[in-house]
């Protein structure tokens, strides 16, 4: 009898030693990525009920950006000449090299490693609570961000993913500076944000809402992820005429994009914003900006400097943008390559813009621009509800 119950404990051994061995290499089989996903921490708060354990084991140490820094989005070159631009000291001559040198400069989010750390999960918000964070999952202690709006506040936290347990950092922050929101989309040229500028009632036109640039034909696939994925662009309003490139066919930014082709109009020359014809077409053109399901939109001529200045004058004279800064933004074409393709002399594009700017300004009554927009706009045909539509779209 005691023979037999030393056997039967001796079993009972080896199945509980078995069972715990193939649980050993089942969790060693296990991807970092799956220990990730089967983490249930809470961005911005506590949670009670978690399964990766987390320590407080002090603060994960930032190296870029200090605390509450401020870093410049635009380039060297962008930002000297537009903070120089309202006082009338710039000389945009040194800019027109016929090459892409308005890119913007990529904000580096960089960390000390934390020992042991498999991973590093990195949250951004514009939320001081941690709210609507966008998450990057990095092998590195760092992460590069290149789409940052301008004039915000940013903040930023980091978890460190560490075998079953998560050490989580306080809360960080920096400002980005007030400036052009030029954007890099890979085989586009001339691209931009034509939001961030000051407006109406103290207000800013908000950015990410239209974006501008020239023809699309040659987008990599890259710069369709940038647009689409990243940037998240629901119509493409294209301003040339049909058949002109590849207008009148597809958006190359997929299918489940708006493709909106309308023959543009520019300036005030013949068949111009101001002749009968062309009032019609500038009320269809702003009418895709009346149904909040049309953001963010994408504006593009050939070039992107004519027909998309003119409509983009338009939208940023009624959000009440000053014509110092409509004037800068249109002028920001000759730092991009289709922005000097056809080496229209600086001169004559200025004179251009400020002609349309003119004859919006002395032929329509009211108290500022904005208002004398907003009657050119009646006499095209539109109805106060549209525009009031578009202001309040793009109105932060």
């Amino acid at each position: 009898m005691k023979k037999l119950l030393i056997f039967i404990l001796s079993v009972a051994m080896l199945l509980t030693f078995a069972a715990c061995g193939n649980g050993q290499e089942e969790e060693t089989e296990m991807t970092t990525e799956d220990k990730h996903n089967n983490e249930e921490t809470t961005v911005g708060g506590s949670s009670d009920e978690t399964t990766a354990k987390e320590e407080d084991a002090g603060d994960i140490a930032v190296i870029y950006p200090e605390e509450n820094a401020t870093v410049i989005l635009a380039n060297e070159d962008v930002y000297g000449w537009w903070d120089t631009f309202h006082m009338k000291k710039t000389d945009s001559t040194p800019f027109y090299q016929h090459a892409d040198i308005y890119y913007p400069v990529p904000v580096s989010l960089e960390w000390e490693e934390v020992e042991g750390a498999d991973y590093y999960r990195v949250y951004i918000s514009m939320n001081e609570d941690m709210s609507e964070a966008e998450s990057y999952l990095v092998n590195s202690t760092t992460v590069e961000l290149d789409t940052l709006f301008t004039g915000k506040t940013y903040y930023w936290q980091i978890d460190a993913a560490i075998a079953d347990s998560t050490v989580r950092s306080s809360v960080h922050s920096f400002k980005t500076a007030r400036s052009p929101r030029t954007i890099k989309v890979e085989g586009v040229s001339n691209t931009r944000d034509a939001g961030g500028y000051d407006a109406l009632d103290g207000r800013r036109m908000k950015q990410g809402m239209i974006y501008r640039g020239g023809k699309l034909e040659e987008i990599t696939e890259n710069g369709i992820m940038t647009f689409h994925d990243i940037i998240g662009i629901r119509t493409d309003l294209d301003l040339r005429t049909t058949g002109e490139g590849g207008a009148g066919v597809k958006s190359p930014l997929g299918d489940d994009v708006l493709y909106v082709n309308i023959n543009g109009r520019y300036y005030i020359g013949n068949m111009g914003i101001g002749s009968e014809e062309g009032k019609e077409t500038i009320a269809e053109e702003m009418r895709v900006f009346v149904d909040p399901a049309s953001f963010p939109v994408y504006i593009h001529c050939s070039l992107g400097r004519d027909r998309t200045g003119t409509l983009v004058m338009l939208l940023q004279g009624l959000a009440g943008v000053s014509k110092s800064d409509i004037m800068m933004d249109y002028e920001l074409s000759i730092f991009s390559v289709t922005g000097t393709l056809d080496n229209a002399s600086i001169d004559a594009l200025r004179s251009n813009i400020s002609a349309t700017y003119d004859y919006i300004s002395k032929s329509y009554q009211g108290e500022n621009f904005a208002e004398k927009v907003e009657k050119y706009l009646l006499s095209c045909g539109m109805t106060a509800d549209e525009i009031a539509a578009i202001r309040d779209n793009l109105l932060e």
